[in-house]
C-alpha cells in the first residue's frame, strides 16, 4: 500500500497529486510583438487580451499559414491607423496608471490619445477613465474641441454644454455637420 498525502480532508496518491491553480496563476505570460507605424513594441499579451474585446478576438484567432504573428520581430502584429503616441499612451496607462490610486498626471493630449485608441480597440474601462479625466479638465479644453470630441467619440453628455459655451452663438443647438 502506497502512502497517501492528505490535501484538505482528502487522501490522495502523491504521484498523481498536483496543486490546484489559483485565479492568479496566469497561463499566458507570453509577450507579443506589435508594430505601430515604424516602431516595434514587445508587451504582455495578457493585459491587451483581458481589457480589449478587439485584442481578445485577435488573439483567439488560429494562426495563419505563415505561423502566428507577434512572436518574432520579423512577423509582428501590425496595428494600422494607430499612432506611436496613442499606443505609447495606452501601454503607459496599462502598466503605470490603470490601477494606481493616484494616477500619473497626464496632459489633455495624452487623455485624448487614450480616448481615441480605447474607443477604437474597445478598452471600455480605459475609455471611461479617459472621459472622466477629460471631463475634470474640461475648463482647459475649449468648447469647439469638446464638440468635436463629443461627436467623434460619441460622448453625448458633452455636446449641449459645449454648444452653450461655443463662441459661435448663432448656430447654438446645431451640430457642426448641420452648419457645414
Amino acid at each position: 500500500m502506497s502512502a497517501k498525502l492528505q490535501v484538505g480532508a482528502t487522501l490522495v496518491d502523491p504521484a498523481s497529486w498536483r496543486p490546484k491553480k489559483s485565479q492568479f496563476f496566469i497561463e499566458d505570460a507570453e509577450l507579443v510583438i506589435l508594430k505601430v507605424e515604424d516602431t516595434l513594441f514587445k508587451v504582455h499579451r495578457f493585459f491587451l487580451q483581458r481589457d480589449s474585446e478587439v485584442f481578445h478576438g485577435m488573439f483567439s484567432c488560429p494562426p495563419g499559414k505563415g505561423g502566428a504573428e507577434g512572436k518574432t520581430e520579423a512577423r509582428p502584429i501590425v496595428l494600422e491607423q494607430v499612432t506611436v503616441f496613442e499606443f505609447e499612451c495606452l501601454i503607459d496607462f496599462i502598466y503605470n496608471g490603470m490601477y494606481h490610486s493616484t494616477p500619473a498626471e497626464r496632459t489633455s493630449k495624452q487623455w485624448i490619445a487614450l480616448l481615441s485608441i480605447s474607443s477604437r480597440y474597445l478598452f471600455d474601462k480605459i475609455r471611461m477613465q479617459s472621459i472622466r479625466a477629460l471631463q475634470s479638465m474640461a475648463s482647459g479644453i475649449d468648447a469647439v474641441e469638446r464638440i468635436v470630441l463629443s461627436q467623434q467619440f460619441d460622448i453625448q453628455d458633452w455636446l449641449k454644454p459645449a454648444l452653450a459655451e461655443s463662441p459661435d452663438r448663432e448656430n447654438q443647438g446645431e451640430t457642426p455637420e448641420a452648419t457645414a
